[in-house]
């Protein structure tokens, strides 16, 4: 289930999104728009196409396009015109495709079966409350394409429907001639919108999770449950029950789904001894592919594996939270190693390099001598992506001398990476201090940063999404205040100044409704098993 669309998703799924096709009147405006929608969306609608029109189809209107319009200029519509040259019977590539370009936002779609009649209906997916003065010009509605799988009573083998369609004006009805045990929406998950079920279909697929063969469906069922538990349309329960078994599961892009959304459930929860047990839960269950796969790649391994590996490792040692224990020493005993001899043991370690260098400052000692060797390993490097990955290692530290340390290279004349850079990391990669010193620090240098970086600059985007974690009211108010403040001078960032508001609302209302929720489950887990 490719990243491109989750990333999309969760941007689109915003009230201060916006539609792919959108007018502009200046030049720092049009910057702004070279973001997550224009290239995360685009290439996830178009892959929706190939999809529904299928591969030959698609490529034979593609061709016609480049032909009819090379050495000149074509607009959007002459794209979905030529690719109707191509299109099977009866299908208007220019109608569906402007439900998805002129309007921003997607779908989720509601699939409830009653004996042999599915039916399918849909509804804007949103996180949040819409802006005053939200309208569409096609009233939030999407010609759909659905197609489903499931698993037929007395039948071997998954069935695949045909590609249906759900109108914009009016429920899709199928007449099943199966019965099944269990059944899930947006197969191959190639589509791009989120489903949901009745109840007795959720407790279907979550008995039957591992029956589900494509690694794609299992993730973006994983994806659809809990963008449905954040914004109150499922139980988070229901979320958080499809990951009891992924101990067992052997696909990286699963495994990272699920992970991904059981740490931020656990960034929900109030009490520390609540997060405790949430940490435990994720020891458990990466434990067995630690063991299996260890830190050592082995000839012939997959890409996908050796990610497995990486993320395996990494988020283990990072919420074991021992460094007695057996694998955190062993990731120690390598950074070690590689500071001693950086040549030679880069080779060894280079597709869990990420994981060692943050292992190395999470279990740095009350000296900082991790750090120190690190940051001389920095200054060292000639190569941007090493640069980046110990810039990310160092920001992970707990002190706040050498954050300052940090600040204080990347405004040199010739820092190792974007000035930016060394403050966004400390935001996302430094926990609640790290956010909280680079906030304060942010403020503290604005006018610094806004010298450094003119009104067309895109990494204005980036300083302005520092205070996107927050979750409080009172940390809302102050972030707003700042803003509104000196907003002449955000230039290309004020947009996304708006999706962090937005943001921090949205994190502040998931606490509040949610946190105590995902609390009692991990509680009754535990409380079960013994």
């Amino acid at each position: 289930y490719p990243d491109e669309i989750v990333a999309a998703m969760d941007f689109d799924s915003s009230p201060s999104s916006h539609p792919i096709v959108v007018s502009v009147s200046s030049p720092e405006e049009l910057n702004g728009l070279f973001d997550t929608i224009s290239y995360r969306k685009g290439s996830s609608i178009n892959w929706m196409m190939q999809n529904f029109m299928g591969q030959d189809a698609f490529k034979k209107g593609l061709a016609t396009y480049i032909e009819k319009f090379k050495w000149g200029n074509a607009e959007m519509i002459d794209l979905f015109e030529a690719l109707n040259t191509a299109a099977p019977k009866g299908m208007n590539v220019t109608e569906i495709m402007l439900t998805w370009t002129e309007q921003m936002g997607f779908p989720y779609l509601t699939v409830k079966i009653d004996d042999t009649k599915m039916t399918v209906s849909q509804d804007r997916f949103l996180r949040g409350q819409a802006k005053d003065g939200d309208v569409s010009p096609y009233g939030y509605k999407w010609h759909v394409p659905f197609q489903f799988i499931g698993q037929a009573m007395g039948e071997t083998g998954v069935y695949t429907s045909p590609i249906y369609w759900v109108k914009p004006d009016k429920p899709l009805e199928i007449t099943l001639d199966k019965e099944f045990t269990w059944v899930k929406g947006n197969a191959g998950g190639k589509f791009y919108y989120i489903t949901t079920y009745d109840n007795d279909v959720w407790s279907q697929l979550g008995t039957n999770i591992e029956s589900i063969p494509e690694a794609t469906d299992r993730t973006s069922l994983l994806y659809d449950a809990f963008s449905l538990a954040k914004t109150g349309k499922l139980p988070y329960k229901s979320a958080l029950d499809l990951t009891k078994d992924l101990a067992d599961e052997d696909e990286y892009v699963v495994m990272y789904r699920g992970l991904v959304e059981v740490l931020d459930a656990k960034d929900l929860v109030v009490e520390e001894d609540t997060k405790a047990l949430y940490k435990k839960y994720v020891v458990e269950m990466l434990e067995p592919t630690v063991t299996d796969l260890g830190f050592t790649a082995k000839a012939g391994e997959s890409i996908a594996v050796l990610k497995m590996r990486d993320l395996a490792l990494r988020n283990y040692l990072k919420n074991v939270a021992n460094e007695t224990n057996e694998h955190v020493v062993t990731a120690l005993d390598l950074f070690d190693q590689f500071v001693l001899d950086p040549t030679t043991v880069k080779a060894d370690i280079r597709d869990i390099f990420v994981t060692i260098t943050r292992t190395a400052i999470l279990y740095d000692d009350a000296n900082h001598a991790n750090w120190d060797s690190m940051w001389d390993l920095l200054q060292a490097s000639e190569w941007e992506a090493d640069q980046k990955i110990y810039i990310a290692a160092l920001a992970k530290t707990n002190s706040n001398e050498k954050r300052d340390k940090m600040i204080d290279e990347s405004f040199k004349p010739k820092p190792k990476s974007d000035c930016y850079r060394y403050l966004y990391y400390i935001a996302i990669y430094g926990g609640s201090e790290g956010l909280d010193y680079a906030w304060g620090k942010l403020k503290e240098r604005w006018a610094d940063y806004t010298l450094k970086y003119n009104s067309t600059s895109f990494s204005m985007g980036y300083l302005v999404e520092i205070p996107a974690a927050f979750d409080t009211e009172k940390k809302y108010d102050e972030v707003k205040e700042f803003f509104d403040a000196n907003t002449d001078t955000i230039g290309t960032g004020l947009k996304t100044v708006s999706e962090t508001l937005a943001t921090i609302k949205t994190n502040i209302e998931k606490k509040g409704r949610y946190g105590g929720k995902i609390a009692e489950w991990i509680k009754d887990y535990y409380k079960n098993l013994i």
